[in-house]
């Protein structure tokens, strides 16, 4: 399988991250920075391949986002990263998320959570938020409707969410180049995650374009008091990405745009993951519900910090990127700053001038 040699590089560069996440928790200095007043908690959610942290005796060595949460919380954030079955049916990925939610909302005593959300944990906010009246049929799992828990989310942060879906998704039934390609990524799935073949084939079903476009979007709508960002990966060329991307990536390039295609992350194409086709309004003001606030040169993966390989071509960090999007959420600094995203996951800030 032509992935193998790809998948022995996540292998080793995730190892050598596990060692390097490990020694900087070593050496973290445990007093933490009090940020008071902070209005809501933030619930990382992952992608349809996601998992929450890899320990070895008890030692976490690995997280989904690579450390971004344990900055956050050390800068006085309450962050939570709950798991949830890899590969698991849309409602019970929908039950276990809402359960997460309730937990947090026992815990700290609070109304709502702002959600930052990876890949399909972007898909999946959005039907957490959708209200219980709103339904759509999926290909496997029959009617599925929306959590009615709008009133307990604060804000969506989307970061490569497929909001269109991506081409790369869409059922390939020819015998050709591009099907034995996608059979390839549908095996790599599979095998990441331990789950089978067809599992896999589901699950990328519910993120195609067809299904996206016809089915999902006009059925599950975040109720427009809701505000929702959008970040995208863009990488300026083929370099920027790990070799894990470098088929899938030319494959969405060669796409005509009109079909899904153009610059795209190597899995979510950039059309798609900035959701511009929704033109709703936030309640009460004459700006979109759904806001881009940048695109940065990663890959699908480099966007949660796990590169399958180092690249000396980009400088994007993704632990930055994430302390921005907290403090954009975060109505006691925004009070004070305006932050712009830039292309390598830093943040531009700048003093709001008051008007005289």
């Amino acid at each position: 399988m032509r992935y193998i040699k790809p998948l022995k590089k996540v292998i080793l560069t995730g190892s050598k991250a596990m060692l390097s996440t490990a020694l900087l928790k070593q050496n973290q200095h445990p007093k933490k920075i009090k940020h008071t007043n902070q209005e809501y908690p933030i619930i990382f959610m992952h992608g349809f391949m996601g998992f929450s942290e890899r320990s070895v005796f008890n030692l976490t060595l690995f997280d989904y986002f690579n450390g971004a949460q344990n900055i956050l919380k050390q800068m006085g954030y309450q962050i939570y990263a709950p798991s949830i079955n890899a590969l698991a049916s849309v409602q019970e990925r929908n039950n276990q998320w809402i359960k997460a939610i309730d937990d947090i909302l026992l815990e700290t005593g609070c109304e709502k959570v702002h959600i930052i959300a990876h890949s399909q944990g972007a898909i999946d906010a959005r039907i957490i938020a959708t209200p219980i009246v709103h339904h759509c049929r999926t290909p496997y799992h029959g009617e599925l409707y929306g959590s009615g828990y709008g009133d307990h989310i604060a804000s969506i942060t989307s970061v490569a969410g497929p909001h269109m879906g991506t081409p790369l998704a869409d059922p390939v039934y020819a015998d050709d180049e591009d099907g034995e390609l996608m059979s390839d990524v549908i095996n790599l799935i599979a095998m990441m995650t331990g789950k089978s073949h067809k599992s896999a084939r589901q699950a990328m079903d519910f993120l195609s374009r067809k299904f996206m476009l016809d089915v999902f979007n006009p059925s599950m709508k975040v109720p427009n008091n809701i505000p929702c960002f959008t970040i995208t990966g863009n990488p300026a060329n083929k370099k920027d990405l790990s070799s894990l991307f470098d088929l899938t990536w030319q494959k969405l390039m060669d796409t005509a745009i009109e079909d899904g295609g153009g610059e795209n992350d190597g899995f979510a194409p950039v059309s798609s993951a900035r959701f511009d086709s929704c033109k709703t309004l936030l309640a009460g003001t004459d700006k979109l519900q759904w806001m881009h606030l940048g695109h940065v040169k990663a890959d699908h993966m480099a966007l949660i910090g796990i590169p399958a390989e180092s690249s000396t071509h980009t400088n994007f960090s993704h632990q930055p990127l994430y302390v921005g999007i907290a403090q954009h959420t975060d109505s006691n600094f925004i009070q004070h700053m305006q932050l712009a995203l830039q292309d390598n996951g830093h943040w531009q800030r700048q003093k709001i001038t008051q008007p005289a």
